[in-house]
């Protein structure tokens, strides 16, 4: 009697461990890349849309998806985009990224405004997006 409720107790201990997954999202812009010894993406920084600065780890899990046209996340996973919004779910206790999602890239250009203030331009799903510096 005692073995069958000790082990009744194990897999209610089970079910709750497994049920408790720590999955988080986070938004925010990419601040800083790091590659590895194969050219690839392995970690990311993000600074929140809170001001916190969180890093982000990828392995071959990780799925990336992209609402801006071209070949983003090609140039994403190769650390060639640093000036990215992106989206986030991952788990919290190894901060590993299980999706990204990115939303907005710095094109690199500006545009002058008629008062002579400087916008960085961005692009996102279809659209343009002018930020004021």
């Amino acid at each position: 009697m005692v073995r069958k409720l000790s082990l009744i107790l194990c897999a209610i201990c089970v079910v709750l461990l497994c049920s408790c997954s720590s999955e988080k999202s986070l938004s925010g812009r990419v601040i800083k890349v790091e590659i590895g010894e194969y050219a690839n993406l392995t970690s990311f920084v993000v600074q929140t849309d809170e001001n916190k600065i969180v890093t982000m780890l990828i392995d071959d899990e990780t799925a990336i998806v992209s609402y801006v046209a071209g070949g983003v996340t090609d140039d994403f996973m190769a650390g060639a985009l640093t000036d990215v919004t992106v989206n986030v779910e991952y788990q919290e206790k190894t901060e590993k990224a299980k999706e990204i999602e990115i939303i907005e890239v710095a094109t690199g250009e500006t545009a002058t405004l008629s008062d002579g203030t400087t916008a960085d331009i961005w692009e996102s799903f279809n659209q343009s997006i002018y930020r004021l510096r």
